[in-house]
């Protein structure tokens, strides 16, 4: 059996888009936030990164990550005054 594309078996696109048009997906913005959380961009990856960053504060990986979902979930907090 071979391969197909995506529109020749029937799928939906993103939000009804034709395949191939340009879609803004989530993770971009996750990425770019968290880029902008570590003070730093990395072509290694994220996961590279919140790796490094765990090592530094003493904590696992894991542990790391899903404080840094659950503080992106959040979203920007109100500052006081």
């Amino acid at each position: 059996m071979h391969a197909t594309r995506p529109a020749e078996r029937g799928a939906r696109c993103v939000q009804g888009r034709t395949p191939g048009a340009a879609v803004e997906f989530p993770a971009r913005k996750r990425v770019a936030w968290l880029w902008q959380r570590l003070g730093r961009h990395s072509a290694l990856g994220r996961a590279v990164e919140i790796e490094r960053e765990a090592q530094e504060a003493d904590v696992l990986a894991v542990e790391l990550f899903f404080a840094l979902w659950d503080e992106y979930r959040r979203g920007p907090q109100p500052t006081a005054g």
